[in-house]
């Protein structure tokens, strides 16, 4: 990959100089590292000092995690969010 930047905007905008030439920079590609297997804990439905959080869903079937109280709100707009339709992480 290369990272090039030349940009023109800085003459448009007051008391603002041409900044310093930048050189064009390698970028290493790394290889993908090992995928980290995610569950659902349960000592996340307690919060700080053992307040039990009845919002949060868990569906063990299919592993989502998600918002009642944003299911229940959702208008169309916003009904294809993570806290809406559940997320795997």
């Amino acid at each position: 990959l290369r990272v090039k930047t030349s940009g023109e905007m800085w003459r448009f905008l007051t008391g603002v100089s041409q900044p310093s030439k930048r050189k064009l920079v390698e970028l290493e590609e790394k290889p993908p590292g090992p995928v980290a297997t995610r569950r659902f804990c349960e000592k996340w439905r307690t919060g700080d000092g053992g307040v039990v959080r009845q919002w949060l869903h868990h569906e063990p079937e299919s592993a989502l995690m998600s918002c009642t109280v944003c299911r229940q709100h959702a208008r169309e707009k916003n009904c294809n969010n993570s806290c809406v339709i559940g997320d795997k992480k």
